[in-house]
């Protein structure tokens, strides 16, 4: 049967990622662009600032709190002032919605638990939620955009709620919320669940999305050792624990995690390690997980906030504490494999106590937050400048690859990872309409001769795009990114007619993306049987008939065929395709339906897929 692909297709053909190598640590620059009085532009910011679409800074400030604007040379505008009902205490960063709004959180109200707001760039204020303690209790951490368009978050306590005292109480939850208020909690943390050190507690930071759909985060506390988890969420809400800390690898984790270019996720913790000043840590998105790096008082103490990926592939962090003097807070540079470089010594004049993780703004310089010092000791916003020139513009050498296999050549029509920098891109953006986008923020994708390759998702460190199908019958291409009349260096990629790619579902057991007929999963809780159709989910299959324009999916009616039927693979076993060509309602993702054979089993079964003389990656299947 040959039908529409499900989102989480979708969400596969999304995921990519590639390996970057480190550089070595560069001089810097800190300019403190802006200084708190404790008036009416607040003090005290403590959340991480968002770049705007206009290019503008926003943030907020704790206290009752405000929500300001600022230019990256200074020029602070306050868009509103907290008063109370309307919340009290913004800890966590802004989220920029798919409308161009910003929505974030308040740790407390009156009366209430705290709330979810929005704000337009001019300052336009709703809120949209008010806790109350049955569905969570102070939201520290902020927002994070889904793929759905609706926004996640956490709550540090509350969720359930004890009927004799009439008090909710609770160990924090997760919930969604969309952009008009529909309100939905996903997860409780259950407070008899961490006493026995079967569940995490009190998760202060903003989850962060996977490349995989799901999402991640920590908690403070909780977990087999109380000391704090690493969790995984589905947006549906079933929780993994991926690790608990014992306080040799670190305890107590803040800050929010970040992807790295590894695939992996990076964070820190407050306290623990060889010193038990806190650590950097590397973690899987199915739990492998490391320490890189511990403090020992003199690099820093305590990071609150998490990190930052660079254009370099390096993280740039803060501890709130340590460095010269062990009291202002420090500024630093990590590699993935942990040699960290103190970039920066805070001494008071220029802040103190940096909360917030840095961010990277379109000019390639990292800007941020203290909570106090400077002139007024109430705060300060910096920027600071590497030395040696950055690229904030640019794709990587070797970086446009395959999406399903990142490799080269591609075939025209097929989907494509595009890996640079393109700090216009300040979140991660998902297209949701059709035909695709040429643009994202304002960055294109030039393939040659005014060709844009339709995008099906962006951020500031790599695009999905569709290789046109203009493109057919050239052995090479020529492809810029182009914003706001700047143009990226060019690269040179190899075309194939064919080029097949099977998209990967799982990294670690090479689980390829094959689904049975009611579009479930192959897997070891699902395997195959000798005799079912499966279908496998690919790219780069090559010409098909009744082809589709560049950037719209294909029809159910007439079906878009390869005009050469594929030949799979299994377990040592090949046979025809009963159907290669694209997925109808897709742009530029194949499929190939096939019936399992008789008398092949195991876990795991190799697949591979061959069609006018080559030959894709290798995937695993279960059949039993």
């Amino acid at each position: 049967m040959i039908t529409q692909g499900d989102n989480y297709l979708r969400l596969v053909c999304l995921a990519a990622v590639l390996a970057a190598n480190a550089v070595t640590a560069r001089a810097q620059t800190l300019t403190t662009i802006y200084t708190f009085t404790g008036g009416a532009d607040g003090g005290g910011p403590k959340g991480t600032l968002i770049q705007g679409k206009d290019g503008n800074f926003y943030g907020t400030t704790s206290g009752p709190g405000t929500i300001f604007k600022i230019t990256p040379d200074g020029m602070l505008t306050t868009l509103h002032t907290f008063a109370g009902a309307d919340g009290v205490g913004v800890f966590g960063a802004l989220a920029l919605g798919n409308d161009g709004n910003f929505y974030g959180t308040t740790v407390g109200s009156t009366p209430g638990d705290g709330t979810v707001f929005k704000i337009t760039p001019d300052g336009t204020f709703t809120t949209l939620h008010v806790f109350d303690g049955t569905d969570g209790i102070s939201p520290w951490g902020g927002l994070v955009l889904g793929a759905d368009g609706n926004f996640y978050g956490t709550t540090t306590s509350g969720g359930e709620y004890l009927l004799n005292s009439n008090v909710a109480i609770g160990a924090g939850t997760v919930f969604r919320i969309a952009p008009d208020g529909t309100f939905t909690n996903l997860y409780v943390f259950n407070t008899t669940e961490v006493e026995n050190g079967q569940a995490g507690s009190d998760p202060i930071g903003a989850l962060v999305r996977g490349s995989d759909g799901n999402f991640y985060g920590t908690t403070n506390i909780g977990g087999a050792n109380l000391m704090g988890t690493v969790f995984k969420i589905t947006p549906q809400g079933t929780l993994t624990i991926l690790h608990s800390f014992d306080g040799t690898d670190g305890a107590n984790p803040w800050g929010t995690l970040v992807a790295g270019n590894d695939r992996n996720f990076y964070g820190t913790t407050t306290i623990g390690g060889a010193s038990s000043l806190g650590t950097v840590f590397q973690i899987s998105p199915s739990g492998a997980f490391k320490t890189i790096y511990s403090f020992k008082g003199s690099d820093g103490i305590g990071p609150l906030s998490g990190l930052t990926l660079g254009t370099d592939g390096n993280f740039y962090g803060d501890t709130q504490n340590g460095g010269s003097g062990l009291l202002y807070g420090t500024i630093f540079e990590i590699t993935p494999d942990g040699t960290l470089t103190e970039v920066h010594n805070f001494d008071d004049t220029d802040g103190a106590f940096p909360f917030g993780a840095l961010t990277l703004g379109s000019d390639g310089s990292l800007y941020g937050t203290t909570d106090g010092g400077g002139t007024n000791g109430v705060g300060t916003v910096f920027k600071l400048s590497l030395a040696g020139g950055t690229n904030p513009f640019s794709i990587s050498a070797g970086g446009i690859v395959d999406a399903s296999n990142y490799k080269a050549p591609v075939a025209p029509g097929s989907i494509v990872a595009v890996f640079g920098t393109f700090p216009q891109i300040t979140n991660q953006m998902t297209a949701t309409t059709l035909p695709l986008p040429t643009a994202m923020s304002g960055v294109s994708l030039d393939f040659g001769n005014g060709v844009l390759a339709p995008m099906f998702f962006g951020s500031g460190l790599q695009i999905n795009a569709q290789v046109p199908w203009e493109l057919a019958g050239q052995s090479q291409a020529t492809v810029t990114a182009t914003a706001g009349g700047q143009s990226s260096a060019p690269q040179t990629l190899a075309l194939a007619t064919y080029a097949p790619g099977i998209f990967v579902v799982d990294t670690q057991t090479n689980q390829g993306a094959i689904l049975d007929t009611n579009y479930r999963l192959i897997s070891a809780a699902n395997p195959a049987v000798g005799g079912d159709y499966v279908q496998i989910f690919c790219t780069g299959l090559g010409p098909v008939s009744n082809q589709p324009a560049t950037g719209s999916p294909a029809l159910s009616s007439p079906l878009s065929k390869t005009t050469v039927t594929a030949m799979v693979n299994i377990g040592g076993t090949t046979q025809e395709a009963e159907f290669s060509g694209l997925t109808p309602g897709d742009v530029g993702l194949y499929q190939v339906n096939v019936q399992v054979p008789m008398g092949v089993t195991g876990t795991a079964v190799p697949v591979s897929i061959s069609i006018g003389g080559a030959t894709s990656n290798t995937v695993t299947m279960a059949i039993q």
